[in-house]
């Protein structure tokens, strides 16, 4: 082959070039992203009974909807929160399941559930393994002057006309999510007195009005041809004050004349509060395989173009409250300027060594083709630019220059020795190509089990093993294909003067007399490989899931420990919060806030986001708004967090949740009270919090029916509720045209603000010929119930939530949690409840037990690999043993760098011992195949080493210097989303530096023995005379 590619030169530089220019066409067509895509395997169901307590949620809704879902294949878990009018299902599958069949399989069984209540809305249905970028960007309508008044169905108006179609017109937009609900409803509203003025019922009006449609009563055939004949009873809206509903002494009753018709929301809103005055919240989504950078600048045109045009006329103004355009070009642009610095630095190490521009230039050029190659790759399998791949391909650096220096060192050898240029390129080729591609598919193949992982966290890694293969693969063929056809037109003209001198002659005879000695061989296996084992146990620090990688934007939750509505959470938290947030710019020393946004959330909490004007100042925030707010707010639960960069699509936070299962409700929120109470008191660092009640604190008016009135008077026990949802949320009656979709229509009383005004609602009982009070038909008594309920996997669930500290390991405050809760939990859980741990305690055990199967997994294949390549299981199991000192070197790394600053053993951080073995076993490949090729000479054991030292130790040291100071700005340099690779290249930087002070000495050690030093039986054993001094 090598003859071939030296007799036909242009079919090599064609193809390479043809590489090169796709590589460049590749690099502005590939999309930009923080991080890869990443998909959820999740799909959530919402339900909704508008004004349907939680219990009432659950007992009609959840548990059918639950029984028929659980049956759905690859469900791992499915959780339901209920609250007042909702229920969401959010249901986990299995790793690599069939997302569209699963969605489809949910939506069937969906459409089987056939009891949903009349007044139940249709069920929505979300995908999230399709949409699963998150929000990118925050949008926020508000007036566009001081004084006007916030409008809803204005804003609602303006979002569904203007502001949805163009932005969703976008590339990369793939929805947008109001905050509050967008969903209408009509309102006929009755009068009860005038009802019973006109001797009319509540019944009447319903059956009236539901019998207002249109309908198809049949063909009637004229002639030669047929008609269809229609009904056309139903009004449109603007018409329904005047529909004849009785006749009352000789008088036409329309329904204007006993209520009158109103547009309104399916749903309340929360409050939601922008430069003091209220807004309309959108968060703006992107879709899969999206620039999310070019999305964002589309986007502020599109806010400029509104603004200056339709905006103005209807009295509002949109702005940009969250733009992660800022923190996706910062994090983007980090990695890039480390791996242009890493691209400098290995630049300089081959100066240092070989201080001649041709031979530099010759191994320098496989740098430049090989990444065009990965980009190339990364476009044709639908990667994008993100701070993981980008990472991969500058820890490719120096391993893209390994085949390089192996290739150029040698030719330069042989020339040296006297060889011609060709002879020296032949003998080049046939040495080192089988070691080179033994060597980088060994690399690469120990990458292989990364793709099979299938949840997010692994996924997470795919652009990781997708970049470093594509570098290694095609630095291989720059090597065997590019390289022979550069030397011989470079070799000729090289004149190399060894710039070790005779250092690498002094380490090889160093070496061979040292392991002449039986005793020396013991000291450096053990030292070497023995203990590196042994280290490898005691080293372990403790562990975390996801290396905790923090924004700007303080996140602030102020809760307090009842159920109140909308209005009262505004005048009493939300209003004074906002007064105090604005009052920051007069407070001297306090950090300066930019902007912020405010919104009530749920039934007893408010939420801030605020954005520091100076970023640098972002925890002098947090601390200042944390205790600024718990002494104005004393009897309030202040929490406050930075926003992670890695939310996109991941699970990023350190929760580990409690989770007490049971059927009564009472005895969950027994033992929840009692391990709160506890972590509040002696963990309080953790910020425990239930996600369900630990009191029913939510108010609930219970009316029960006197019998005998309703006997008297005729009527049923469902009429008389009937009655009474007409009088509180409204009875669905059907749905009407607005002209552009259909509306849901209730009927209802008007708003009621004491208990007295609808107990003294009249009510007509036609069969009597008789009105009477509600008061007299029934008996009432005021009770507390539940505001929200939890079930996971069909059964009641109390979660106590805690969040360990950034500085605590996870897995070291998992043992504390335990240790620190199982006396109670054995003391004073009822028989009837059980508890487990999960979130990120269970998902910890699940990824450290994944990573160690892929881990053992490549070291299974890497060995029969090597072994196979060599034909000897020992030569196998010698390369085999030279990885544990480099493993425990870069475990050493790790836990100093933690002496200093906090960094635990992540994923991502494990991640960096896979690429280590990678790197670490080329050099022994190398090693043990020059070894082997001298099996047939006539050397002793002593000469072999001294030559493979000799021939091997420069390249050696070349290869795994470029490849320790090409990563090195990635562990060293700080700066936005640094976190997420900073361990990952520490643990790099360490196991080279340690391979390259060690990896001589093991494999030496090693192949000096027996059992790995192969021997003819003429051959003695190793003597002190057989040292070449």
């Amino acid at each position: 082959m090598n003859q071939t590619i030296l007799k036909s030169p242009h079919y090599v530089v064609s193809f390479f070039l043809i590489i090169t220019l796709l590589g460049i066409a590749a690099i502005p067509k590939l999309p930009v992203q923080l991080l890869p895509d990443i998909g959820e395997d999740r799909i959530v169901v919402g339900n909704f009974w508008p004004g349907a307590s939680p219990v009432e949620m659950e007992r009609q809704i959840v548990e059918p909807v639950e029984e028929l879902l659980s049956k759905v294949p690859g469900v791992l878990r499915y959780e339901t929160d209920t609250g007042t009018g909702f229920a969401w299902v959010n249901m986990t599958f299995q790793p690599g399941t069939d997302m569209q069949e699963a969605y489809i399989e949910v939506i069937d069984k969906m459409n089987q559930f056939n009891t949903r209540p009349k007044t139940a809305l249709e069920p929505v249905i979300q995908n999230k393994s399709k949409d699963n970028k998150g929000s990118i960007a925050g949008l926020v309508l508000f007036p566009n002057s001081h004084g006007v008044k916030a409008d809803r169905t204005l804003y609602t108006e303006v979002f569904e006309k203007f502001i949805r179609p163009r932005v969703l017109a976008i590339p990369g937009i793939s929805n947008l999510s109001p905050m509050a609900s967008t969903e209408q409803r009509i309102d006929v509203i009755f009068d009860p007195n005038k009802l019973v003025k006109y001797d009319l019922t509540i019944d009447q009006m319903l059956h009236i009005l539901r019998n207002s449609l249109d309908q198809s009563v049949g063909i009637v055939e004229q002639g030669t041809r047929n008609f269809a004949v229609r009904f056309e009873g139903r009004r449109d809206i603007s018409e329904l004050n005047g529909l004849a509903i009785a006749k009352h002494e000789q008088k036409i009753i329309t329904l204007g004349d006993v209520a009158y018709v109103e547009s309104g929301f399916v749903t309340d809103s929360s409050p939601v509060y922008w430069k003091r005055q209220q807004a309309y919240y959108i968060s703006v989504n992107a879709a899969n395989g999206s620039n999310a950078l070019t999305s964002l600048a589309e986007l502020k045109k599109v806010i400029s173009e509104l603004n200056t045009t339709v905006l103005p006329e209807l009295g509002v103004q949109m702005e940009l409250t969250k733009d992660d355009s800022q923190t996706i070009n910062s994090a983007v642009n980090m990695v890039q300027s480390n791996l242009i610095l890493g691209v400098v630095l290995s630049t300089l190490v081959l100066f240092l060594f070989v201080r001649k521009l041709p031979v530099i230039v010759m191994i320098f050029i496989s740098l430049p083709i090989s990444i065009l190659a990965t980009f190339l790759a990364m476009q044709i399998l639908g990667r994008t630019f993100n701070v993981i791949s980008l990472a991969g391909i500058a820890l490719s650096t120096g391993m893209i220059l390994d085949a390089a220096i192996v290739v150029v060192e040698t030719a330069v050898r042989y020339r040296e020795q006297g060889e011609r240029v060709l002879d020296a390129i032949r003998k080049t080729m046939n040495e080192v190509s089988g070691a080179l591609v033994n060597s980088v598919v060994s690399s690469i193949i120990v990458f292989a089990p990364i793709l099979f992982m299938k949840s997010a966290e692994g996924k997470l890694f795919h652009d990781l093993a997708i970049t470093i293969s594509s570098a290694l693969g095609a630095s291989l063929f720059v090597a065997l294909l590019l390289l022979p056809l550069l030397l011989r037109y470079l070799l000729p003209v090289i004149h190399v003067k060894d710039t070790s001198g005779n250092f690498v002659d002094r380490i090889a005879t160093r070496l061979a007399g040292m392991v002449i000695s039986a005793r020396n061989r013991l000291i450096m296996l053990t030292l070497f490989v023995l203990l590196p084992l042994v280290g490898l146990i005691l080293l372990v620090p403790k562990l975390n899931i996801l290396p905790q990688v923090e924004g700007s934007r303080v996140n602030v939750s102020v809760s307090v420990n009842q159920s109140m509505n909308n209005e009262a959470l505004t005048l009493e938290l939300l209003t004074p919060i906002n007064k105090l947030i604005e009052n920051n710019q007069y407070i001297e020393d306090a950090p300066a806030i930019e902007k912020f946004l405010s919104f009530v959330s749920g039934n007893s909490s408010v939420q801030l986001v605020l954005y520091p004007e100076d970023p640098e100042q972002a925890k002098q925030l947090k601390s200042w708004v944390v205790d600024a707010l718990k002494d104005a707010f004393p009897h309030t639960n202040v929490y406050a967090s930075f926003n992670s960069l890695l939310g996109f699509g991941l699970s990023t936070n350190r929760r580990v949740t409690v989770d007490f299962t049971g059927m009564s409700l009472d005895d969950l929120q027994l033992i929840g009270r009692e391990v709160f109470d506890y972590l509040n008191t002696n963990m309080g660092y953790a910020n425990p919090w239930s996600n369900t009640p630990l009191y029913n604190d939510d108010p609930q008016i219970i009316f029960t029916p006197n019998n005998n009135q309703l006997l008297e008077l005729g009527e049923s026990q469902n009429n008389l509720s009937q009655k009474l949802q007409a009088l509180t949320d409204g009875v669905y009656i059907g749905e009407y045209s607005n002209g552009t979709k259909n509306l849901p229509i209730y009927i209802k009383g008007e708003d009621w603000h004491a208990i007295n005004d609808v107990l003294d609602t009249p009510l007509y009982f036609p069969l009597e010929n008789k009105a009477t009070l509600l008061r007299t038909l029934v008996d009432y008594e005021l009770d507390v119930g539940p505001s929200s309920l939890y079930r996971l996997n069909g059964f009641r669930t109390l979660s106590i939530n805690v969040t360990p500290p950034k500085n605590i390991p996870l897995s070291s405050f998992i043992e504390d949690l335990k240790v620190q809760i199982s006396p109670i939990i054995k003391q004073s859980m009822p028989e009837s409840v059980s508890v487990s741990y999960r979130g990120s305690a269970s998902k910890l055990n699940a990824l450290v037990s994944n990573m160690l199967l892929q881990f053992s997994f490549a070291m299974l294949i890497l060995f029969l690999l090597v072994s196979g390549w060599f034909k000897s299981f020992r030569n196998g199991m010698a390369i085999m043993l030279s990885l544990p000192i480099a493993l425990v070197g870069g475990l050493l790394a790790l836990n100093t760098v933690n002496l200093f600053i906090y960094q635990p053993l992540d994923i991502i951080s494990m991640m960096g011992f896979i690429i280590l073995i990678g790197l670490v076993i080329n050099n022994a490949i190398l090693f043990v195949g020059h070894f082997n090729a001298l099996e047939k000479s006539t050397y002793s054991v002593s000469e072999k080493i001294q030559s493979v030292i000799k021939s091997r130790a420069r390249p050696i040291y070349m290869s795994t210097l470029t490849s320790i100071f090409g990563m090195l700005p990635l562990a060293i340099i700080p700066g936005v989303g640094s976190e997420i690779y900073r361990g990952l290249a520490i643990v790099i930087v360490g196991g080279m530096t340690f391979s390259a002070l060690c990896s001589l000495s093991v494999m030496a050690a090693l192949l000096s023995l027996p059992i790995f030093g192969r021997r003819k039986e003429s051959e003695p054993y190793l003597t002190r005379s057989d040292v070449v001094m």
